[in-house]
């Protein structure tokens, strides 16, 4: 088995691969990059209909 070398904070040895394997399982996949989208996609909906109740406000504010 071959492993790093100790990492220079006193940190435990590495398998070799170990971070590629860590990197790839961070990694999204389409499922997660779907549910971003999603959440991106309602954030801005969210932001777009709190500016429109805010002109709607001030217009009223502005009228009244």
């Amino acid at each position: 088995m071959e492993v790093d070398e100790k990492r220079e904070d006193g940190g435990e040895l590495k398998i070799k691969g170990q971070a590629e394997a860590e990197k790839r399982k961070n990694e999204d996949t389409p499922d997660t990059l779907k549910h971003k989208m999603e959440l991106e996609k309602r954030e801005h909906e969210l932001k777009e209909k709190a500016l429109r109740n805010k002109v709607v406000r001030s217009r009223k504010n502005a009228a009244g």
